[in-house]
């Protein structure tokens, strides 16, 4: 079998978060393994393939193009929710979605889900580290190095794509930057900031929404998703139902008997002639070796995607002759997406207000410790007893206090100055014990 018939239906580029290649790396690769045709399916946004079709002057709405002698298809991988199938919790099933050829125009229904998704992706997964910069006006961190950080942060956690209050900590402490001198003040400064929730896509608006800008949606890597719940036939059946067009079945993680499953299932709901079946490497960088167009140390050819390939040429013609799509397996007559586009908004808008904490409730805490550290500074100037735990504590916050401006900062210093008192009496002490004579 020649080379070129070789294909690789999953690939992300640097438009992933946890993605380490351009497009153009990706291109490369695949002339490398003599793929012929490959598919970017970032996760939940078109970003870096406009920019590819902007720097080779195509229309958005073309959804495969040849570009260097490699087929590439436009594509996305979105992740959504199965309310009505329960996972191995009790709560909704989290599945990924690929979509395959959909139209990128920033009008279509699809692209404005996706751009109010990957806003909310970023207040999630950066919103800690960028709203602490932002509060203290610190200019000199940029985008691309908090980029930098998950991406390495990923070589060591598999999946990782969301700074916490501890990595943001650590990622200032590398920098340079001091805003706590420890993870336990820095969790307390970080109190009043939004707390945010993430958008949840249902399944059912993914494969609408997907279907209205004419794209061809896929289960993406299949026993991974079904893996999350006790009910994989349900799950699989409710997908159909609901109009996707096909299974990724060929992936890193596949297995026999998902696979026997799913076609049993298409087999049952008598939409063999429907469904098509895909399959990719799932690369996010070459960490492993250019393995585009290889799962399970084989190529991915067009034996198994015969029928998707066939799709995609049939949709090239439709978007040439000015149509969105050219199935007809789901009627959208009479379904208006702005209602659909404005669901989501709406729940946009309902996260941002519920994200926003009620500061005053923390500035009035701020403010009782300050008293607390005035009194207890206060006490140990004039010689009152305090608390070991609080003598501590103050001996750790005086600096910082002082170097602040703090409207205590009198009592501050000469509580750093009893400090040197005591401590050189402590010594004294000690020196007469080494001694061998009893202390005044």
């Amino acid at each position: 079998m020649s080379n070129r018939r070789k294909v690789d239906l999953h690939l992300h580029s640097i438009g992933s978060l946890d993605g380490l290649l351009t497009i153009e790396e990706l291109i490369a690769g695949a002339k490398e393994n003599g793929v012929e045709y490959i598919a970017i399916t970032d996760h939940n946004n078109f970003s870096e393939l406009r920019k590819f079709y902007d720097r080779h002057g195509l229309d958005y709405s073309t959804p495969m193009v040849e570009v260097d002698g490699i087929n590439l298809i436009s594509g996305v991988e979105i992740t959504c929710r199965v309310d009505e199938i329960k996972n191995l919790s009790g709560n909704s099933t989290k599945i990924h979605l690929l979509v395959y050829g959909a139209d990128m125009s920033h009008d279509s229904p699809l692209s404005q889900i996706l751009k109010l998704k990957r806003a909310n992706d970023i207040d999630c997964d950066v919103g800690i580290l960028r709203d602490i910069l932002n509060e203290r006006g610190i200019t000199s961190v940029t985008e691309e190095e908090i980029t930098a950080y998950i991406r390495e942060r990923r070589q060591d956690i598999s999946g990782y794509s969301s700074i916490s209050q501890k990595d943001a900590f650590k990622f200032l402490e590398r920098k340079g930057i001091t805003v706590a001198t420890s993870l336990k003040e820095f969790n307390n400064i970080c109190e009043h900031l939004p707390k945010y929730e993430r958008m949840n896509i249902s399944a059912t608006d993914a494969i609408l929404a997907s279907v209205m800008s004419g794209g061809m949606v896929a289960l993406a890597h299949p026993a991974l998703n079904l893996e999350r719940t006790n009910n994989k036939r349900e799950l699989i059946n409710f997908l159909l139902t609901h109009g996707i067009h096909g299974f990724e079945m060929i992936y890193e993680t596949s297995t026999d008997k998902t696979n026997a499953l799913i076609k049993e299932c298409v087999e049952e709901m008598e939409d063999r002639n429907r469904i098509f079946y895909t399959g990719g490497s799932d690369i996010h960088d070459f960490s492993h070796g250019n393995n585009i167009g290889i799962v399970h140390n084989m190529p991915v050819t067009t034996t198994y995607t015969k029928r998707f390939l066939s799709e995609m040429r049939k949709l090239s013609e439709a978007r040439k002759n000015g149509e969105i799509s050219h199935r007809d397996d789901i009627n959208l007559e009479g379904v208006d997406y702005t209602i659909l586009v404005n669901k989501y908004e709406e729940l946009a808008r309902s996260i941002e207000a519920n994200s926003k904490v009620d500061v005053s409730h923390y500035e009035k805490k701020a403010n009782k410790k300050k008293r607390r550290h005035r009194d207890w500074a206060k006490s140990l100037v004039e010689g009152k007893y305090v608390p070991l735990p609080e003598f501590q504590h103050l001996a750790q916050v005086h600096a910082r206090a002082e170097d602040k401006n703090d409207p205590y900062a009198e009592y501050i210093r000469k509580f750093k100055e009893r400090i040197i008192a005591i401590r050189n009496q402590k010594e004294q002490e000690d020196e007469v014990l080494d001694n061998g004579e009893a202390p005044n």
